[in-house]
């Protein structure tokens, strides 16, 4: 094989696989969190068009359905792939059209096409097996799926001998358009959540000039009186205009934008900025934390705006997962090995049930009510700590709570003694 070819391939596989978001995340591109699924997905597609149409050219007709590196690359996309021969019998089907349609591989192999397209099969069939003289057609329809349900969809039909009068074999490539509206809303919501930063940052800022005034006027009365009751009572008015101020830091700390440069990095710090900034959330008003953070863990080079997000994300998933607990409890340790500085984030929460704890790191996977969870949180802090080497270990029993391990790989060149 050639030099070109075998690059072609592998660039294919390094996208498709996925690699190409943590390759932006290991380059700090500044993007959003819902971006990079969206990058993630249209990467994808057009990898795996670009795969088809360079490599199954090359291959003879009676070798398509013994492709298994094409089965398992379409088993890996984030769109359903089906492969539909002359007579419209769907022949490939991978694990992404299961999850859109709900039928199984085993259950749609040979079945007609027109099963996805009750009442209006001949229409929809006579249009895209329209050919195009590019060999590829898209087009959006609505598509039933097992359960009944009609689903909006968009359609690229790749033909895979647009040279024949006669319909050949092709490739449909299904993309869900509720799935990429969803994707689209979460990226309107993280805006947003970018335009509140600014805001707040700027709230702050307001709220923390009559502050600095109540406090002077404070220490001045202090001075002035020595009647024991107004000293006392002047005692608590102070002690709560600095924890005003404390959380208008952290808000001001926690909205400023981030530099994506490596730094200094002392995770206890981190974490005592993170669990000092929830514990004024009202979500936290039911929850104890029990911090035990090792004063001996190294310094480490990182980006420490990622590795707030992650301890943030981590938290709360904790806090979420306490909610109706008269009194729930969260336990964060630290400590350190040659390899890892490791962060333990113990709840004692309703716990995971074991039938889907291998699926909390897929984006937009959520066991939260509608309007409580995107399902990003767990996954983007996978992907952030995945970048850097590390890894995010889990243990769970349902009703009894959730342990999460961070595992932060220490690199010996960068540790700062």
């Amino acid at each position: 094989m050639k030099v070109k070819e075998t690059f072609i391939i592998i660039f294919t596989v390094l996208f498709v696989s996925g690699l190409s978001i943590e390759l932006l995340y290991f380059f700090q591109v500044k993007i959003s969190e819902p971006t990079f699924l969206i990058l993630g997905i249209l990467f994808q597609i057009s990898a795996l068009l670009y795969f088809i149409m360079t490599i199954f050219k090359r291959l003879p007709q009676k070798n398509l359905h013994n492709m298994k590196l094409f089965e398992q690359l379409a088993d890996n996309l984030t769109c359903g792939v089906l492969l539909v021969n002359e007579k419209n019998n769907i022949k490939f089907w991978n694990k992404k059209a299961e999850e859109i349609f709900g039928w199984k591989k085993s259950e749609i192999i040979n079945k007609d096409i027109s099963i996805l397209f009750p009442g209006k099969a001949s229409s929809v069939i006579a249009e895209i097996c329209t050919i195009n003289p590019s060999g590829i057609k898209i087009c959006e329809t609505d598509m039933q799926l097992k359960n009944g349900k009609m689903r909006r969809m968009e359609l690229t039909d790749i033909f895979l001998n647009k040279s024949m009068k006669k319909i050949s074999e092709r490739i449909i490539i299904i993309r869900d358009l509720l799935e990429i509206s969803a994707v689209e809303g979460k990226l309107m919501q993280s805006e947003k959540l970018a335009t509140l930063g600014h805001l707040a940052a700027g709230v702050a800022h307001e709220v923390s000039n009559p502050l600095s005034s109540i406090q002077s006027l404070v220490q001045l009365i202090q001075r002035k009186t020595t009647d024991n009751f107004i000293q006392e009572s002047l005692k608590k008015i102070r002690e709560n205009i600095n924890r005003i101020n404390r959380i208008v830091k952290e808000l001001v700390d926690f909205s400023r934008p981030t530099t994506g440069e490596k730094t200094k990095v002392q995770i206890n710090e981190i974490i005592s900025s993170a669990v000092g900034l929830l514990k004024y959330d009202v979500r936290c008003e039911k929850i104890n934390f029990h911090i035990n953070l090792n004063p001996d863990v190294p310094l480490i080079y990182l980006v420490p705006d990622q590795i707030h997000q992650v301890v943030m994300n981590m938290l709360l998933n904790s806090i979420d997962a306490c909610k109706d607990k008269e009194s729930g409890n969260i336990h964060v340790n630290t400590y350190a090995n040659d390899s890892y500085v490791s962060i333990e984030i113990i709840d004692d929460g309703e716990g995971i049930n074991p039938d889907i704890i291998d699926r909390i790191f897929e984006p937009f996977f959520t066991t939260k009510d509608v309007g409580y969870g995107t399902g990003l949180g767990l996954s983007v802090s996978h992907g952030i700590i995945s970048s850097i080497g590390g890894n995010i270990k889990v243990e769970s029993t349902p009703g009894e709570g959730t342990k999460f391990t961070i595992n932060i790989p220490i690199d010996k060149s960068e540790v700062i003694k």
